[in-house]
């Protein structure tokens, strides 16, 4: 698994956090600017005639800007499709919210905005270009914002996010083989954690996570596991090793091969040692009842024994 950019990071946060928390962060900043907007209309309508026309721009932008974040969020959903690239040419978010401070500027503006002659010149082609600027920087103002509100109160683990995904990846390739054929098949995740610690995407405290040590033991794992197994880093503080056509009743030799090797290396049981940590296996084998690559991964964390043994 390769390291996450900050680009990557704000997505997998975005996948990760619920919509009405979403919600509560665009209505947060909805707030300051319909206050904004009614200082700076009321003064000069008054509540005459116009007030109806206010509170429906103000109105706007409290919708706009609640469900933006969502928007934003639908937009790197469709980002983290298989086959799309990271970067689309069309910023759903941004056009949503310009397009939102569009309506809202242009409902103090005459009706000559769509007259035909010689207002052509001025307010359709001059009108546009002055609503575009505010309207874009509003948007990137938003997404900055909303980034900052996310990212400021999570606690994700977000290489267990982008690590369960790519391991589902690999068993729905892998799947048809126990399922149609009866192949026998194995998931183990090793985990390095403190004793009371459980297996969580979710991590009360980031520094807790040793990154170096889980990198240096999946390097000795991908040097070990035989031709038909594969290996690569599940979250901040575990792996995962698919054991090719290996059953429940065979999963003991490979898994104590590797554990085996975990021990045999110096440096790795001395870091280990020293950060007071503990290798803790969960191992689980295709069922029949079993009906999609999520229940064996569910499974194998279900299987990471209470009480672990001590790299020695």
């Amino acid at each position: 698994m390769k390291g996450l950019s900050k680009k990557q990071m704000h997505m997998e946060a975005f996948l990760a956090t619920p919509h009405h928390v979403l919600l509560r962060y665009g209505l947060l900043i909805a707030l300051p600017l319909v206050a904004v907007w009614l200082l700076a209309t009321l003064p000069l309508y008054g509540l005459g005639p116009e007030l109806p026309r206010i509170a429906a721009s103000a109105a706007l932008i409290v919708l706009l800007s609640g469900a933006g974040a969502s928007l934003v969020k639908l937009q790197y959903r469709i980002m983290s499709l298989p086959g799309v690239e990271h970067t689309l040419p069309v910023n759903f978010a941004a056009a949503s919210l310009g397009f939102a401070m569009l309506l809202v500027i242009m409902a103090g503006t005459e009706p000559q905005f769509l007259a035909m002659g010689q207002l052509i010149q001025v307010t359709v082609l001059s009108g546009p270009a002055m609503v575009f600027i505010p309207a874009l920087l509003y948007a990137l103002g938003y997404k900055l914002l909303i980034h900052r509100l996310v990212m400021r109160d999570t606690t994700i683990d977000f290489n267990y996010l982008v690590g369960t995904r790519q391991l589902e990846e690999q068993l729905s390739g892998l799947w048809e083989g126990p399922q149609q054929f009866g192949e026998p098949l194995s998931l183990m995740l090793l985990q390095f954690r403190p004793q009371e610690r459980t297996i969580s995407p979710a991590a009360p405290n980031a520094s807790r996570y040793h990154l170096d040590i889980v990198e240096k033991a999946l390097s000795i794992v991908e040097q070990n596991i035989r031709k038909n197994d594969l290996a690569d880093q599940y979250s901040s503080d575990a792996l995962w090793v698919i054991l090719g056509r290996t059953g429940a009743d065979s999963v003991d030799i490979p898994r104590d091969r590797i554990r085996s090797r975990l021990q045999g290396d110096a440096e790795l049981a001395a870091a280990v040692r020293r950060e007071g940590l503990d290798v803790v296996p969960g191992v689980a084998s295709y069922r029949r009842d079993m009906d999609a690559p999520r229940q064996l991964i569910q499974a194998a964390e279900e299987a990471l024994v209470p009480q672990p043994a001590r790299l020695k």
